[in-house]
């Protein structure tokens, strides 16, 4: 694991109210959230960037997210101290 790979993501996320009827009104007032995510990089291609949060010495790992580029509004490399 490479710690100079270690970012923090900000991107718009997709939303919903639920599900079953509601009003219309409420519908349309959703607003897609926008979502930070920490976490190594361990792919990256054209269309998307793939994260982890955790790291095992086995090669194991944990709270993976794959983040398409089109909702990425920006990607900061974090140093660690």
């Amino acid at each position: 694991m490479n710690p100079e790979d270690l970012v923090l993501i900000t991107w718009v996320d997709a939303a919903t109210d639920g599900h079953g009827w509601r009003p219309l009104d409420k519908i349309k007032s959703i607003v897609p959230p926008t979502v930070l995510s920490v976490g190594w990089i361990i792919k990256e291609t054209p269309d998307f960037i793939t994260i982890i949060a955790s790291y095992m010495d086995n090669d194991n790992v944990d709270g993976d997210t794959v983040i398409p580029k089109g909702m990425i509004l920006s990607c900061q490399s974090l140093r660690l101290l």
